[in-house]
């Protein structure tokens, strides 16, 4: 039965099995409003008029009964978006239109530098409030795209493209002006500033082509009229203003205050997050961020209407992948998970009577998404995002973190330098922590010129590690930084614990220290001395205390680094490694989760001509006993090695 669920989830997440959903939607939403005729696609007749209204010089913000029903309340600039899809007959733009809508979202969230299934869920997750909204050929999901593609464009280093896509967001519907606030990702922050001068420049000029200037500035006028007008319009709107302001509004009565009163505390509770700058190298927290501001335009806008959920239920998707595997999403996550896909679905799911009189009526949908929005709020403040990076495989040191490391990789060590010793530890055996004091009291000892720091990185043990050890550790260690993450295996840990290593040197070893402390102080030494990586070699006494069977394979992986991965350093697991900011940004990079990490590690680094390599031969203490490796093991090792051959 686990297979089989397993086996569904796989083919679920599949990309092609997810756009072929998507687009078949999409296909079925064209056929169906074509053939139901122009009632059907009011919203589309809408768009349309805005290019004709525009060339020929009328009002953008009057109605037009006999063309269709309602008022436009877009930027002028919108006439040239619509203009390929308005030249063509009705029925064909419309599909051609939704089409695009469509593709833009898919390719936005397909952008975004996550695994692919992961977007995947992403998209199952906002696939209902898409289906509504496209229905309706509503422009809020090329609003959803175009914030995320601003995000996914800033973290692929085209500002041109991020500054175009916020500008377009912003002069259409004025919704897009919060991907500013990505400004802070931003590495090239003049070029950005300079594409946002250009693409607004261009914006606010283009329909100086085809119109007068006093036609031109007049409709602006009216825009911003209609914009203020339509705000008080919305205030008990039974189907706009279904977002947490119109929630507090429908359900008090009152017209007396003023919308800022909820608006305002909750962009201070958003910006205090940017507090944290420390956090800006992680792609999680930008994520966070993303979902947090596409949850932000729908609970505090009077205009949100039920279409406009796709933006909401994006955001809802955004944060609800990016959390670590499990356990990390506990019961409350799930309660509000399930609690939104509700309310996407209140118009199946609740009886009509009460779903209009009382769901609609008082803009309840919003109050789960609005418990989301808090969540994200509180991961932005509390939660440390390097851990999330490494889990979620995300890469955590984007270029201007490296190129500051760069001038610090290569120098020698100073008095008061720093160096973390990263210890990961899977069910250690028992008593291991007064052993593991002791080594590092003697490391410290030896050291009195540096500021030595343990980090410990529990790996799911369900054995072992429980509160008594985390207290007896701090206990004994009082500095010590203890790392709780899911059981993902030894290279998962060590990635986690490197990524909370502040210090500008690092080691990391077992959680044993099973080496000699002068095998120990002499990898310390090479690095202090400005070595980027240093490998700790076994040497023949090593060998001599394992079995016949762990001897033939520790020879063999030897033979197979040489043959198959042309590396000159072929004793990759020794387990213990120096190393400078810029290996540890190459440590980072790394996917194995299991043992054959260490020489996925050693391929990059061989790789880089920057990094400078070294070997010492090392030697175990008295006492250390070899673990025996079962077949499963090894066979997922092999396995893992062939990975890394074949991604070379």
């Amino acid at each position: 039965m686990a297979s089989q669920f397993i086996n569904l989830k796989s083919r679920l997440l599949n990309p092609y099995v997810v756009f072929a959903v998507w687009m078949l939607c999409t296909v079925w939403i064209c056929i169906t409003q074509s053939l139901a005729g122009p009632q059907n696609y009011n919203n589309f007749l809408v768009f349309r008029g805005v290019f004709d209204h525009l060339f020929s010089s009328l009002p953008l913000y009057e109605p037009y009964p006999l063309e269709y029903g309602d008022i436009n309340h877009y930027g002028p600039i919108f006439a040239f978006i619509i203009a390929p899809f308005a030249v063509l007959p009705p029925w064909l733009g419309m599909s051609l239109w939704c089409m695009s809508l469509s593709l833009l979202l898919y390719w936005t969230v397909r952008q975004l530098p996550m695994p692919v299934v992961l977007t995947s869920l992403v998209l199952w997750l906002t696939l209902n409030d898409f289906y509504g909204a496209c229905f309706k050929q509503q422009f809020n999901i090329a609003v959803a795209a175009l914030v995320v593609g601003a995000l996914a464009m800033i973290e692929k280093r085209r500002e041109g493209w991020a500054a175009l896509f916020i500008v377009i967001g912003t002069f259409v519907k004025i919704y897009g002006i919060v991907g500013l606030a990505f400004f802070f990702f931003v590495r090239r922050k003049g070029r950005f500033i300079g594409y946002m001068a250009l693409w607004s420049a261009m914006a606010l000029l283009l329909p100086l082509l085809f119109v007068s200037p006093e036609y031109l500035w007049s409709q602006y006028a009216a825009w911003a009229a209609d914009i203020v007008q339509k705000n008080g319009e919305n205030m008990f709107c039974a189907y706009t203003n279904i977002s947490l302001v119109g929630c507090v509004r429908k359900i008090s009565g009152s017209p007396a205050y003023s919308d800022l009163l909820i608006i305002v505390p909750a962009m201070v509770l958003f910006l205090l997050s940017y507090l944290r700058t420390g956090q800006y190298k992680h792609f999680s927290y930008r994520l966070t961020m993303l979902a947090s501001l596409l949850l932000f335009i729908v609970l505090f806008s009077s205009g949100s209407e039920h279409s406009g959920y796709v933006i909401a239920a994006l955001g809802m998707g955004i944060w609800w992948v990016n959390f670590p595997p499990p356990p990390a999403r506990g019961r409350l996550e799930w309660t509000l998970l399930l609690l939104a896909l509700f309310a996407s679905f209140s118009y199946n799911l609740l009886p009509t009577k009460f779903y209009r009189g009382v769901f609609v009526a008082y803009a309840l949908r919003s109050l789960p998404f609005f418990a989301i929005w808090l969540h994200c709020i509180r991961r932005l403040w509390r939660e440390d995002f390097a851990v999330t990076d490494v889990l979620l495989d995300y890469k955590t040191l984007p270029a201007a973190d490296e190129a500051a490391n760069e001038a610090a990789e290569s120098r020698p060590a100073r008095p008061g330098d720093g160096l973390d010793i990263v210890c990961p530890c899977y069910n250690p055996a028992p008593g291991f922590v007064p052993a593991l004091a002791r080594s590092y009291a003697e490391l410290c000892a030896r050291y009195p010129d540096k500021r030595l720091h343990l980090i410990v990185v529990n790996d799911g043990s369900p054995h072992g590690f429980g509160e008594e050890q985390h207290g007896a550790l701090r206990q004994a260690v009082p500095d010590v930084e203890i790392v709780d993450i899911p059981h993902g295996g030894k290279g998962a840990a060590i990635r986690a614990g490197i990524a909370r290593s502040r210090a500008p040197y690092t080691i990391y070893t077992d959680i044993d220290m099973p080496y000699t402390a002068e095998s120990m102080c002499e990898v310390i030494d090479r690095v202090f001395a400005g070595t980027d990586v240093v490998i700790a070699v076994r040497n023949r006494s090593y060998h001599s205390r394992l079995s016949p069977m762990r001897k033939m394979m520790s020879y063999g992986s030897k033979l197979l680094n040489r043959i198959f991965l042309n590396i000159r350093h072929t004793d990759t697991q020794g387990g213990l490694k120096g190393l400078s900011p810029r290996a540890r940004a190459v440590m980072l990079r790394t996917r194995i989760s299991d043992f054959l990490f260490d020489t996925e590690f050693v391929v990059l680094a061989a790789r880089d001509k920057r990094l400078r390599i070294e070997e010492v031969e090392t030697m175990l203490r008295d006492g250390i006993v070899m673990s025996a490796m079962s077949p499963r093991v090894l066979f997922r090792e092999l396995r893992n090695f062939f990975r890394i051959a074949i991604r070379l």
